[in-house]
């Protein structure tokens, strides 16, 4: 069995607007796989939590996953950079 990790999923802040505030299914579906084999996982979605500290919030995660549609690529690569800079995979 592998070791548990801690991992943090992240919707990145649209550029474009959309009036949705729905976590996308894609990262829920992979939300729960991850709680199904005991991780610990935690749903960001920086639409809803724009004033997050995320250098800070990626610190005491071992892994981090960032969602990206063509409206949110800008800033699914600056998140993409703060988690490269930080050693996470």
């Amino acid at each position: 069995m592998l070791e548990k990790k801690n991992v943090l999923l992240i919707n990145p802040k649209r550029i474009a607007f959309s009036s949705s505030n729905i976590l996308p299914l894609g990262i829920a579906y992979v939300a729960s796989y991850l709680l199904s084999e005991k991780h610990n996982v935690e749903c960001l979605d920086m639409n809803i939590s724009p004033n997050v500290d995320l250098r800070k919030k990626m610190e005491s995660f071992d892994i981090i996953g960032i969602s990206s549609c063509t409206p949110s690529i800008i800033e699914a690569w600056k998140l993409v950079n703060v988690a490269k800079e930080l050693g996470k995979t």
